[in-house]
């Protein structure tokens, strides 16, 4: 763990006057030494975890948190991390199985990229790998912290809790910018929060959905558990709806801070079936710019909002793009053969493909970029996860 989460936890529990709190045997778990020995005890100290009030619950999960390395995790997905025998994994599970069935609405404190911190609410989908595995989506945030450097500028559009965004923050540096778009009033209270807590001045948040046109719409509110999972169009998982919130809507084209940027390299989608629509809102700036696209590609989810993943592929062929997927072997993105493709793809603007006014600075993004994408027949083995 970095310094910096430590004093920050340090300073969490004496607020919280967790040595009040804590029982004598839960005391034993946050000792290095005992822990190991005391997880051993299995199905007693699993009751007694489970007989923890929520404070207390909530200070062990947070003395429990590991972060797995920032780097490519080959044949990752969103419970491979549950299938680990290790007793600090299982006990990690049992913490947040308990959060989820209580229902807690209390964030703990998470180690993240580059020694920050984060709030995580454990119960929900965006908690579960993270808590319990150490990493979410590592090949994506990989590819992130590979291809951003200093001054560079990417825009989040989807930011949820602000995960990409501060890392993108820390990235840039304070010479560089990231523009985080989110509409739901409840994971924009959490977005603003982690930009906070890590001090990050060169975060703008847009209280929006990037979507194709200016003005408002209805975003369906998902359930408990299932935060994240908000959208302009239909659930395409087993989710429940809790409400709907009115919420301003715009197209990139027509933001004026993204207008007057003087350079973008990076766009990161996810917005749950609106990906199509981003695009399109985008054309005058993704001409103007050829910045690198993150981006979901789900069917079903485009289906729900009048687009489909093959009218996305072919928008982006259109453009002059190159689609890459991440790789089952090596976790790095490798050209597509559009066979079968990750769910979350990267794409370049190759000029070859198409010309366009800014080859130049293109180029150099191509040159940035060419050593993280590799072609599929000359992936590279990279180092086994944790």
């Amino acid at each position: 763990m970095g310094k910096k989460f430590l004093a920050t936890t340090c300073s969490y529990l004496i607020k919280k006057r967790s040595r009040n709190v804590i029982s004598n045997e839960v005391r034993l778990t946050l000792q290095k030494n005992n822990l190991k020995s005391a997880l051993r005890r299995g199905r007693d100290l699993t009751e007694s975890i489970r007989n923890l009030p929520d404070d207390s619950l909530l200070c062990l999960a947070m003395c429990l948190t590991e972060l797995r390395a920032l780097k490519p995790y080959p044949g990752w997905h969103f419970d491979i991390a549950e299938a680990h025998s290790s007793s600090t994994t299982q006990s990690r599970r049992l913490i947040w199985n308990i959060c989820h069935e209580r229902r807690l609405q209390k964030p703990i404190l998470h180690p993240w990229y580059h020694d920050s911190t984060i709030n995580l609410y454990l119960g929900n989908d965006l908690s579960r790998p993270i808590y319990v595995g150490g990493c979410i989506e590592p090949n994506e945030f990989a590819f992130v912290h590979a291809l951003l450097k200093e001054d560079m500028v990417m825009l989040d559009i989807g930011a949820n809790d602000g995960l990409f965004s501060v890392l993108a923050a820390l990235q840039v540096g304070k010479q560089g910018r990231v523009l985080s778009f989110e509409p739901s009033p409840r994971e924009l209270a959490r977005l603003q929060a982690n930009i906070c807590l890590n001090d990050l001045g060169n975060v703008t948040i847009f209280a929006q959905a990037v979507t194709d046109q200016m003005g408002s719409a209805q975003l369906r509110i998902s359930e408990y558990g299932h935060e994240g999972q908000n959208t302009l169009g239909n659930f395409v998982w087993n989710v429940r709806q809790t409400g709907t919130q009115t919420v301003e809507t715009c197209c990139l084209d027509q933001v004026p801070e993204v207008r007057n940027l003087h350079r973008l390299d990076l766009m990161k989608i996810d917005v749950e079936g609106a990906e199509h629509k981003v695009l399109k809102g985008a054309k005058e700036v993704i001409q103007k710019f050829k910045p690198a696209l993150l981006l979901e590609l789900l069917d079903k989810a485009l289906q729900f909002q009048g687009s489909s993943e093959c009218q996305l592929i072919q928008h982006l062929l259109d453009l002059g793009y190159r689609i890459y997927d991440f790789s089952e072997t090596s976790g790095q993105p490798a050209l597509s053969n559009f066979k079968k493709h990750s769910t979350n793809i990267v794409a370049v603007y190759h000029p070859c493909l198409r010309i366009g006014k800014n080859v130049q600075s293109n180029q150099q993004l191509l040159d940035a970029i060419r050593p993280i994408c590799k072609e599929k027949n000359n992936e590279e083995r990279v180092d086994p996860p944790l």
